[in-house]
């Protein structure tokens, strides 16, 4: 089982482990989207979206997920690919969500410590924005501790990767692509 800091160590890459996500990313024709060839374009995407899903408007967040559905839409695997995925999926969409909020406690809780139970109702509700900009039903996000351990205890599970995949990810670990 992977412990919180090892998320930490491994930060938004974390997500493409789950191997509909990651091989969703080596294939993506959507060159402008990909940290390999424009990484500073990928940091200021993914930077843009934290900022509007956590600080901004209602309005600027259906900017965004409009602008997510319709560039994901794109990200699909081919008819008879050996891995199925959607950039679009739900579930797959749901796993990033819940990766990001879990690198979000990782990090609060190496400055300050543990959440307490307040603190983590607090930033399950606040973090369910991180969800909902990228297209994951309201209805999906978890409300309580429990339910959200269960989504990432599930996630981590089934966790795997082809040799492609990992390939491509040791290569953004290492800036191959510098």
């Amino acid at each position: 089982m992977l412990r919180r800091v090892e998320v930490e160590q491994h930060g938004r890459l974390f997500q493409a482990c789950l191997l509909g996500v990651g091989q969703g990313v080596v294939d993506s024709t959507v060159d402008t989207g990909r940290a390999d060839l424009h990484p500073v374009k990928r940091a200021l995407t993914t930077g843009t979206y934290l900022a509007v899903a956590v600080f901004g408007t209602e309005a600027d967040r259906d900017f965004v997920r409009k602008s997510v559905r319709k560039i994901h839409a794109r990200i699909t695997s081919s008819p008879g690919a050996e891995v199925r995925y959607s950039a679009n999926s739900p579930a797959l969409q749901l796993w990033v969500a819940v990766c990001l909020l879990e690198y979000f406690i990782d990090q609060h809780e190496f400055l300050y410590g543990p959440l307490t139970e307040e603190q983590y109702a607090r930033i399950l509700r606040d973090g369910a924005t991180l969800a909902t900009t990228l297209n994951v039903r309201p209805g999906s996000w978890p409300t309580t501790r429990e339910e959200y351990e269960e989504l990432w205890k599930a996630g981590v599970a089934d966790i795997s990767m082809n040799e492609q995949v990992r390939e491509y990810l040791t290569e953004l670990c290492n800036l191959a692509f510098l």
